[in-house]
């Protein structure tokens, strides 16, 4: 249709830019950037022409070109909105964020009910670390659209960072109420009632997160947890599973999975997992440590201290950061199977640290 009106007016401007607006949306930048010039070259001072010209050659990751583009259109026009807004969006894309920051507050200050300029902002301000500011302008979207869901849920992701947890609690679910079918607004929930030691809320909301995305690291990673802390290592098991599954090469899953074990006293296949950590990264003090608990509860003392020697080679607090897993989960008769093997003073050194711990009442 549009080819057809050029057809019929083909040196009108409005129709080539138009046409040419119909190329970017389809892909068709080359074509629509030889439009525009032509436009151009007859009607240099056509602002709309000269913005989608920058529009095509940001699309093509020609950042430089339409910056100087736009900034060509500012000096025939200083109040063109849309090219305040995507200019702040190159120089959020360049990194250039005082600069993204500038021109969008520009643009707002032309257009003040402009959403997305409203969202851009937020998202770099709180790049900058600017939280309040940027829950402001999320605040601002939902004033202009109150069942905006992409502003519902930064609101409510803004709160929980603040710790506001009933504020976040209240976006979330008016997220879900204006139809929000997203597995990340059910694990924010999950989130805001896990803090508030709400256990149960939180594991269905987690449970609900991954009935929709099995694959939701973080949803399997609290599931997991929540689980253990209830003492159903089974359970955590499953989700830990999950974990190694879904990220392979990782360490951490492999050593949830092997602490997960441990305390199931599955000790054979706590020892496999977590050597199989430690084949991923071997510098890594938990794991050695972990992995020197496991051998003693598989009567193997002196490989124990070895690995428990490794750890504190690379982090000299690795015992007292592992304080509450040793006065929980470590048996007495283990660690004194430690004291008779231990020969060396440094041996002997940990195997006196890990006693001390074990007889301290843990920290809070």
């Amino acid at each position: 249709m549009i080819a057809g009106l050029v057809e019929k007016r083909p040196k009108h401007p409005e129709y080539r830019v138009e046409l040419a607006k119909a190329l970017i949306q389809s892909f068709r930048r080359d074509d629509a950037i030889a439009e525009l010039r032509r436009v151009l070259d007859r009607h240099p001072k056509h602002v709309e022409a000269g913005f989608y010209l920058g529009v095509a050659l940001a699309d093509q990751a020609k950042y430089d070109e339409a910056i100087d583009q736009w900034k060509a259109v500012l000096r025939i026009n200083r109040k063109h909105a849309p090219t305040h807004y995507f200019l702040g969006k190159v120089y959020a894309v360049k990194g250039m964020i005082d600069a993204a920051v500038h021109e969008t507050r520009k643009a707002l200050e032309i257009a003040p009910e402009n959403t997305m300029a409203y969202a851009q902002l937020g998202e770099l301000l709180l790049s900058q670390g600017k939280t309040q500011e940027s829950l402001r302008c999320w605040q601002a979207v939902l004033q202009l659209e109150p069942r905006n869901l992409q502003a519902l849920h930064n609101v409510g992701a803004l709160y929980l960072n603040l710790g506001n947890v009933d504020q976040a609690l209240s976006s979330f679910k008016r997220a879900l109420t204006f139809g929000s079918e997203s597995p990340l607004v059910y694990f924010n929930l999950g989130v805001g009632h896990a803090i508030k030691q709400e256990m149960d809320l939180a594991m269905e909301y987690w449970q609900k997160a991954v009935a929709m995305e099995p694959k939701y690291y973080a949803a399997h990673l609290n599931l997991g947890g929540a689980y253990a802390a209830r003492g159903d290592y089974e359970a955590s098991i499953g989700h830990m599973l999950k974990l190694v599954e879904l990220a392979p090469t990782e360490v951490d899953p492999h050593a949830f999975l092997a602490e997960m074990y441990y305390r199931s006293q599955r000790h054979a296949e706590a020892l496999a997992a977590c050597d199989q950590a430690l084949s991923l990264k071997d510098n890594v003090d938990r794991a050695h440590f972990l992995r020197g608990i496991i051998l003693l509860a598989l009567d193997r003392a002196h490989d124990a201290l070895v690995a428990w020697a490794h750890a504190q080679e690379i982090n000299a607090n690795v015992v007292l950061e592992a304080a509450r897993f040793i006065h929980e989960f470590v048996p007495d008769a283990d660690i004194e199977r430690a004291a008779r093997a231990a020969l060396t003073p440094d041996q002997k050194k940990v195997v006196a640290s890990v006693r001390s711990l074990k007889e301290q009442a843990p920290s809070p």
